[in-house]
């Protein structure tokens, strides 16, 4: 049986394509919410089974818009991060704690490597510093 509040769901489209630029798209990343914020925290993930990803990026949910962390760019695939980010991985876990994101495991590395990581990176969501 259906509750009243179960029949009101609904899913929608969303167009976020807003920003200078916007992320690749990717699969096994990290996205976690901010709090006391509009803004979602994405990290990492695959664009494709060869090419893993270490950028950072926040969605500004209010209008949808994309920007990359503090000093963050492009870099050559597979390659280390401008901010010194952990090195490209997909499947990591995430959690907020005092303003950081602890981002743990995963599997990935530098130039393509296949790497099961055992490592735990941090994230200040003030500084936007790795």
């Amino acid at each position: 049986m259906l509750t009243p509040f179960a029949e009101e769901c609904r899913w929608e489209k969303e167009k976020g394509n807003n920003g200078e630029e916007v992320p690749p798209p990717r699969a096994q990343h990290i996205a976690c919410a901010t709090p006391k914020s509009d803004r979602i925290f994405i990290y990492g993930g695959h664009a494709s089974p060869t090419v893993r990803l270490n950028d950072t990026w926040w969605l500004k949910v209010s209008d949808l818009s994309w920007t990359r962390a503090l000093g963050d760019k492009a870099v050559a695939t597979n390659e280390d991060s401008a901010i010194n980010a952990p090195p490209p991985r997909a499947n990591a876990g995430c959690t907020l704690y005092n303003g950081k994101f602890y981002i743990y495991g995963g599997h990935g590395g530098l130039n393509y490597a296949r790497i099961a990581f055992s490592d735990i990176y941090s994230f200040d969501i003030e500084t936007e510093v790795w």
